[in-house]
Order: C-alpha cells, then sequence, then structure tokens
C-alpha cells in the first residue's frame, strides 16, 4: 500500500504543476484513510479555495482548526476563506489567534499586512512584512507580498529586487514568476517580461494570467497578430473571464478599433457576474484609449467604496485613476490620490536596521521645502528617462544654495551633467533605502506643490558651451531651418518611413539625432544629416536640440530633452499619449515650448501620420527663414556634416 507520506508529496506535486484537480482527489483519498490527517484537510482546503469553492474550503479550514487549534497554515486558512466569503469578523478572529500564536509567522504576516493594506494603511502593511522579513529573510511569499507593496506604491526598484529575488528562492512558483514579469511589464521591458510569463505558462498551463499577459507583451513588442491569436484563445478558453476580454480589446485599441473594442468589452461587462471588476475593466480600456474623463467619471464613484472593494480592486482603480488625471492635467488632485495610499512618505525596507520612518513630508510646508533639498533624490535602476526628466523639475527648480544631490544608476551620469548644480553618485553596487537614504523621484509628486515646486518653471537642463560651439559651426553651412529628426526603433513606433513624406515640401535641412542602432533607418534617406553618428555623450544630443530650430519626433527622449531645455519642438503623439504629453492649447503642459501634433485616431502610424501633416506644415512654416517648394520631394542637402565637425571629431 502507497503510504500516506508518498500520496501528500504527489498531492502537493500536482498542485505545484498546476493540477488543482488531481491534488484534490489525491487529498480526499488520504482523507477516506485518515479523516484525522491535518496536512490533508489544509491542503484539501487550500485547492477548494484556489478553485473559487469558497464554502466547502471554509467548511474545511473550520475542521482543520478544530483538529489543531494552534496550526497556523489553517488558521491562515480559515482567515483566507472567510475574506473569500465576506465575513471580515470571521477573518479578524482567524487572525487575532493566529497574530497570538507567531505574528511574524509569513502566512500570517502577509495575510494582517494584506488587510492592514486593503484598509489604506500602506505604511502598516510595510512595517509587519518588513518585521516577519528579518526573522524569515528567505521566504519567498513574504518576498513577494513587500514587492507587491512596494509596487503598489510606484517604488518599482524596490519592487523588482524583492520580485527577483523570490523569484530565485523558488523559481518553480508560476506566481512570482507572473508578478516579475508584471513588474517587468511595467518598467516597459517587455522581451524579459515576455519569458517570464512563458516560464509560468510551462509549469501552470491551466493558469489563465501568464496567456493574458504574453498577449500583452507580444503586442507592446509589435507582434499585435500574435497577442491577438493569444488573446482570442484565452477567451475561448475562459470566455466568462473578464481579464481575457480586457486585453482582447487592449489589442484592438491599440490596432485602431476603438470603438469596436469598447462597445464590445462593454457588453461583456454587463453580463459580468462582478459589477466592480466590469466597471474596472471599461474604465481601464476608456483609459488605454485616451478617453481619460470618462475613465474617470466610471471610477470616481467607486473610489470612495473602501468596503466594496478588494485590495486589488482598490489598487487597480487608484493606478487607472493616476494616470487619467495627469493625462488631464490634473497634479494637485493627482497629489492628493497618491497622498491618499502612502505615497510621499519616506520609505524603509527589509535591508534597513531600525524601524520604518512614517513621518510625511508636507505636513509643515515652511519647513518642508529644506527638508526636501537636504535630502539626495533617488532615481531606480528601472526608471526611465522619458519618466524621470518630467519629474526632475522639481527638485532641480527647489530655492536652494546647496547642490542637488541624485542618486541612481550610472547611465543617469549624462544626464546629471546637464542639470545645472547637481551632484551625482551612481548606486551601481550600493542600492540605496528609500526614506533613509534619499527620497525616491516617483514619490515627487505626491509632495503638496508648496513642497515640490509649481510645473511652471524655466530651463532646468542645459547644454555645454563647447559642445554647441562645435555643432554651430558645423551646421551653419547647411541651408535653414534646421530641423532635427527622432523616431522609434520599433513597431508599434513612429518609424521613419512614417516620417518622410510629412517633408515633401520642406527645403531646410533635416538633421538626424539618433544615435543607437535604430539609425540604420537612414539607409533610404542619405539627403538626411547623420548628426548622430557623431555623437559622444547625451551632451551632443543637447548641444544641437540647442542650436537646430526645431526638434520634430515621436515621444522620446530627445522630445523630453529639448523639452526641459525649453527648445521649439513638436512631438507626434495619437489620443492614447502618455501623461506627460498632456496638452494646454496645443502645448505640452509639462514642456511648454514642444507643440502637440496629435492624430485624429489610434492607429498603425504609417496609416495616421497623414493627419499631422497640415498642423506639421503651419509649424514648419513659422521657423526662422522658413520656405517651401511645393513641388519638391526632398530637401536637398549633404548627408555628411561640413568641415568643422569632421575636424574635430
Amino acid at each position: 500500500m502507497i503510504l500516506l507520506e508518498h500520496r501528500l508529496a504527489a498531492a502537493i506535486r500536482h498542485r505545484s504543476e498546476g493540477r488543482g484537480e488531481n491534488a484534490l482527489a489525491i487529498y480526499q483519498e488520504i482523507l477516506d484513510i485518515s479523516p484525522a490527517n491535518k496536512e490533508a484537510l489544509k491542503g484539501l482546503g487550500e485547492v477548494l479555495l484556489e478553485l473559487g469553492r469558497i464554502e466547502d474550503a471554509a467548511r474545511i479550514a473550520a475542521q482543520a482548526v478544530a483538529l489543531a487549534p494552534s496550526d497556523l497554515g489553517a488558521l491562515t486558512l480559515l482567515a483566507a476563506a472567510a475574506r473569500a466569503s465576506g465575513n471580515e469578523a470571521g477573518e479578524a478572529l482567524a487572525l487575532d489567534r493566529a497574530a497570538a500564536i507567531d505574528p511574524l509567522h509569513p502566512a500570517t504576516a502577509c495575510m494582517r499586512a494584506e488587510k492592514v493594506q486593503t484598509a489604506g494603511d500602506m505604511s502598516g502593511s510595510e512595517r509587519i512584512l518588513v518585521e516577519a522579513l528579518r526573522r524569515h529573510p528567505e521566504d519567498a511569499a513574504l518576498l513577494g507580498a513587500l514587492s507587491r507593496t512596494y509596487m503598489s506604491a510606484g517604488l518599482m526598484d524596490d519592487a523588482l529586487e524583492l520580485s527577483m529575488k523570490a523569484v530565485r528562492i523558488d523559481p518553480q512558483s508560476s506566481a512570482h514568476l507572473i508578478l516579475l514579469g508584471s513588474q517587468l511589464s511595467a518598467v516597459g521591458d517587455h522581451a524579459a517580461a515576455l519569458e517570464q510569463f512563458e516560464r509560468a505558462s510551462l509549469i501552470d498551463p491551466a493558469n489563465l494570467l501568464p496567456m493574458i499577459f504574453m498577449a500583452e507583451a507580444h503586442a507592446a513588442l509589435g507582434q499585435p497578430t500574435e497577442g491577438m491569436r493569444i488573446a482570442k484563445r484565452a477567451i475561448g478558453l475562459h470566455p466568462e473571464q473578464l481579464a481575457a476580454w480586457r486585453v482582447h480589446a487592449r489589442i484592438r485599441i491599440q490596432q485602431g478599433d476603438v470603438a469596436e473594442a469598447l462597445a464590445e468589452l462593454a457588453e461583456t461587462a454587463r453580463r459580468h457576474k462582478d459589477k466592480i471588476d466590469a466597471l474596472i475593466a471599461v474604465g481601464d480600456a476608456y483609459r488605454q484609449a485616451g478617453q481619460h474623463g470618462q475613465a474617470l467619471r466610471l471610477l470616481e464613484p467607486l473610489k470612495v467604496q473602501h468596503s466594496a472593494l478588494d485590495l486589488r480592486q482598490r489598487q487597480a482603480i487608484l493606478a487607472i485613476m493616476r494616470e487619467s488625471r495627469l493625462s488631464l492635467g490634473m497634479i494637485e488632485e493627482t497629489s492628493l490620490l497618491m497622498q491618499e495610499i502612502g505615497i510621499g512618505r519616506r520609505h524603509s525596507t527589509a535591508a534597513s536596521d531600525g524601524p520604518p520612518e512614517q513621518t510625511p513630508l508636507g505636513a509643515e510646508p515652511s519647513t518642508d521645502q529644506a527638508r526636501l533639498a537636504a535630502l539626495p533624490i533617488l532615481i531606480g535602476e528601472h526608471m526611465s528617462m522619458l519618466e524621470a526628466l518630467p519629474l526632475l523639475r522639481f527638485r532641480v527648480a527647489c530655492d536652494s544654495s546647496e547642490p542637488l544631490l541624485l542618486r541612481g544608476p550610472a547611465a543617469f551620469a549624462e544626464l546629471a551633467a546637464l542639470l545645472p548644480g547637481t551632484d551625482f553618485r551612481s548606486v551601481e553596487g550600493d542600492r540605496p533605502i528609500p526614506g533613509i537614504d534619499g527620497f525616491p523621484l516617483p514619490a515627487i509628486l505626491a509632495l503638496p506643490a508648496k513642497v515640490r515646486g509649481p510645473v511652471e518653471t524655466g530651463p532646468y537642463v542645459v547644454a555645454p558651451e563647447d559642445r554647441r560651439a562645435v555643432w554651430r559651426e558645423s551646421l551653419a553651412q547647411l541651408p535653414r531651418p534646421w530641423v532635427a529628426l527622432s523616431w522609434n526603433a520599433a513597431r508599434p513606433g513612429l518609424m521613419l518611413d512614417d516620417l518622410l513624406p510629412l517633408f515633401s515640401e520642406f527645403t531646410g535641412s533635416l538633421i538626424s539625432v539618433i544615435w543607437d542602432d535604430s539609425r540604420h533607418q537612414l539607409a533610404h534617406a542619405p539627403h538626411i544629416v547623420d548628426a548622430g553618428v557623431h555623437f559622444e555623450s547625451l551632451g551632443d544630443l543637447a548641444a544641437v536640440l540647442a542650436e537646430v530650430d526645431a526638434l520634430v519626433g515621436p515621444d522620446g527622449l530627445a522630445l523630453h530633452l529639448a523639452g526641459a531645455m525649453q527648445r521649439r519642438g513638436a512631438v507626434l503623439v495619437q489620443p492614447n499619449a502618455p501623461w506627460y504629453w498632456c496638452e494646454r492649447g496645443g502645448r505640452a503642459l509639462w514642456y511648454p515650448s514642444i507643440s502637440i501634433l496629435k492624430s485624429s485616431a489610434i492607429g498603425h502610424w504609417a496609416q495616421r501620420c497623414g493627419d499631422l501633416k497640415s498642423g506639421l506644415n503651419e509649424f514648419l512654416t513659422d521657423l526662422p527663414a522658413a520656405r517651401f517648394d511645393r513641388t519638391a520631394h526632398v530637401m536637398q542637402a549633404d548627408s555628411v556634416l561640413p568641415a568643422p565637425m569632421e575636424g574635430v571629431l
């Protein structure tokens, strides 16, 4: 006869490999033989809970607690079942009993932290998890829970470090792989995210989440056909799952089928049993479509219904509302929203030796400006320059005689060199602790306006004068106006071939400021001056932008740099543009020197660029020495810079 220990091991193996029904059958066989086997009871209850059979799970959990009143696994299972059924009193009672036995046990701490965070106390949640991790530093569940807490607070670097460690400790956990993948997607590393989702899908093929995330990653990588194929497969397997319909709608929106996608998702949402999840799904789709006002109208009423929301729903609502408010220029409202969820406080992590400090900036505006000036600003290793540049204006513009202390990845050193009065320190291998070693840059938006400063500010990025002199001399021999061009490296972005037809009547000089691998797109455009081939640093890009008459291109570093320098430019965007291209009277709210040229609809850039022709012509006509040859097809200029540049570089 097979020993019970072998049966338990087999059940655990089936669960870890995503075969919950098989594990269920084995646990039931064990209990037929040994009804008082508490490990089988707990395992059975956990599987029932995973399968959504909440009443059965609660009944089994109660049996397990009755059999072993001091078993923490049984008590946390009972609390989880009570939470799933909406029994707050039962959940609190079970958690109190577990905490009385061991408040820092991983399962107990995770549930306590989640309950505290659901109540809106993110700092309290962090404190519980940090204390538990000091006792159990290698517990993957605790690491994952703290990672999710930091992710919800926008501290992506802290979140990623913890989730990566969780995956190293437990590489066969699909939950940890999905968490890591979702965080990599959030910071734009979709290729690495796709790898994590594929690994999770192999471990747990019955799990819908990896499939959905794979579809999103393929779409983000410019592979919408593959993304749509996976999304349709997910819907076919689980037509009742709203998540599958959501990703299907996102891809359709990206492809330009906005009205159809929204209508289809709205109809699906009307039939869905969870009305809050349905509203979140539709609100997010409106956000994806750039219809932020409608997204807020749907979600604002939900935000105040704390008792009706679980933690996941609350975090989703706050994330959508944050981006939609910023996209509409509602900066003060965004600050209040972030303060509600605890962002803007000084954080500590599991690496700290003392208790987390919870004193929020903003309590005393008269002294907070000085406090902020004394704090280093922390740029996380996964924060892009596109997200960092709009926010750096606040600290750089801070009225302080002391230099700005900026800490971040080595890649930011060249940018810091263009920020006046800045001392930069690379944190490679010496990772700072938010709240102890400095203030996280993303959290600066949560500060009151009196502390962080206004959005309106003068230029806060300055090009090096010696590089400007070199480029000024080199460009002098080219016909005016001098228009710099940038473009994206891959789809679904805007490519050089999409841009060229917009300049068919332009007779000035087009100058490429692309200096990465996407320079290969110049192969079929020899009339464009290739300045990027001579770039040695970000200082050269800034110097060229300081000398040309304007910059034209899509969302990218060059446009952000031009905006921060208050140089003239035109950014080409679609209605679902990122928040930092919020428009005010045709200009960018965050970068008033940049004109916003927006297509009439979302879709493939090759089809949408025509929408921008008239607006771009008007923009170019206003440039110095602008003139147009209505019979010309391309600008005539040498693609090689004149002698002064060749001699210097």
